[in-house]
């Protein structure tokens, strides 16, 4: 497999498992006309390599990535629907997988809704990576997408659980706008708010549980001392810092405008040679604690 772009990696929670389940899933999706017909094509495999799921979603009209992200999103479901705790994303999409990663932003708005959603899905899993491949190791999940897009309807190759295809978006309309209806967990993007910070409920603790080595923080942050995020990033927290959280931060921001309260996340600082990693945590939450490297 290609080298791992960038990850995050969730360490053991407290609620212990003997036998985590860790799937790996491939995706894809695709427009003929961008935007015209669209599909989304997934692939999971349990870790013996056995697939589990195989099938391509015919959209209706969207854009190519429009349809990246919703085969992404379809998969991220459907994997919550089997029970894994681990998952390894793979798809061609070199724009979506460095969104994600956190290379690039996010700057059309119907991106970032399908974006915001996919954060709160990752949060579910104990362990998350994405990476980048090349369209040649990521045939299976193409051609699913094709064998869609030829039918004008879902192609259901193998199924196993909870992932039902009936789970699918509607077809979007003519004018290229995302699904109107969406599978089991996922929000509406038609009901998504279109700004996080104005909509989202509770605020978000951001804790120094790991201080800085010497000399390793220009912003002197020292262990135990806590950052409040609510409309605003809080005052001296090291931009380094504020950029590997940010993500989980606008996550649980949504999980409690929704009245779920996700358990702590532990991030750590992406500046080299730093070393101080963060608990994230909504204000008023309980629960037990995850861990996040986040490079």
């Amino acid at each position: 497999m290609p080298a791992l772009l960038r990850s995050a990696r969730f360490g053991p929670t407290t609620k212990e498992a003997d036998n985590p389940m860790a799937l790996e899933i491939f995706t894809d999706g695709g427009a003929r006309g961008n935007p015209g017909p669209a599909a989304a094509g997934v692939v999971i495999r349990d870790e013996q390599g056995r697939s589990i799921l195989e099938a391509g979603y015919y959209l209706g009209n969207a854009t190519n990535n429009v349809a990246e992200y919703t085969a992404m999103l379809m998969a991220l479901e459907a994997a919550v629907g089997f029970g894994a705790d681990e998952i390894v994303l793979y798809a061609d999409s070199e724009l979506m997988v460095k969104q994600l990663t956190g290379e690039y932003q996010v700057k059309n708005a119907k991106l970032a809704e399908l974006f915001e959603q996919a954060q709160r899905l990752l949060i579910r899993f104990d362990s998350w990576q994405v990476k980048h491949v090349r369209r040649a190791e990521n045939k299976q999940a193409d051609a699913l997408v094709n064998k869609a897009l030829d039918a004008k309807r879902n192609i259901v190759e193998f199924q196993l659980g909870d992932a039902r295809p009936e789970d699918r978006p509607e077809p979007a309309d003519a004018a290229g706008q995302s699904p109107t209806a969406a599978p089991a967990r996922r929000t509406d993007p038609a009901q998504a708010p279109a700004n996080t910070a104005d909509t989202a409920g509770g605020e978000v603790i951001v804790k120094v549980v790991r201080a800085p080595i010497r000399g390793g923080c220009l912003a002197g942050m020292r262990q135990g001392q806590e950052f409040t995020f609510a409309e605003t990033v809080p005052a001296g927290l090291c931009i380094y810092a504020a950029k590997a959280a940010i993500d989980t931060v606008l996550a649980m921001r949504h999980a409690a405008a929704e009245d779920e309260t996700p358990d702590p996340v532990r991030v750590r600082c992406g500046k080299p040679g730093c070393g101080a990693e963060f608990e994230v945590r909504i204000s008023s939450g309980q629960g037990g604690s995850q861990q996040a490297h986040l490079f």
